[in-house]
């Protein structure tokens, strides 16, 4: 099971999460309310770190893949599975790292930007950026008698929100 509190994630086996705010100089900072909230004008650019630790025994090699997110139909935040696309802060979404390896008990920090598009409407945008399980030792889970037809794979993703409230363009302001 994974446990998030104020931006800190536990698992009692896999990956833990920590989410910081890292400006050069000084000390990085735990991101409140266990998402990134940043309010951006269209064409700028911001970053985020986050904090991955293996709590378990075994090496884990993740994958790392930006997403829209969605509301499905009980309100629950979803977003896309490995290798379906997205259409909006999904393509916003980039880091230099699409696979880390974590060692036993190893911590290392990926930096996660948010770049909003020139065009880009007022309004507020939801994104996730995910790590997820990529490795033959790593099986997703069988859930159900297979020889009855029921069953079901059970894959395991950390999913980090980003929410971007975006303002009007400087130029369509009215001073």
């Amino acid at each position: 099971g994974l446990l998030c509190v104020s931006g800190r994630c536990w698992a009692d086996e896999g990956v833990g999460v920590i989410l910081l705010q890292v400006i050069e100089g000084k000390r990085p900072q735990l991101v409140p309310n266990g998402y990134f909230e940043y309010s951006l004008d269209p064409g700028t650019r911001m970053e985020g770190t986050v904090e991955l630790t293996n709590v378990g025994e075994n090496p884990l090699h993740l994958k790392a893949y930006s997403g829209d997110c969605n509301n499905n139909s009980y309100g629950d935040l979803v977003g896309p599975l490995w290798g379906e696309p997205s259409s909006q802060v999904g393509r916003w979404l980039s880091s230099p790292v699409s696979e880390v390896t974590l060692e036993p008990r190893q911590r290392k920090r990926i930096p996660v930007a948010v770049q909003v598009p020139l065009q880009t409407p007022p309004g507020d945008y939801f994104g996730f950026y995910f790590f997820q399980p990529d490795s033959p030792e790593q099986p997703a889970d069988a859930v159900g008698p297979a020889e009855l037809g029921v069953a079901m794979k059970v894959e395991s993703r950390i999913g980090v929100i980003f929410l971007c409230h975006v303002s009007a363009a400087l130029d369509s302001r009215k001073l």
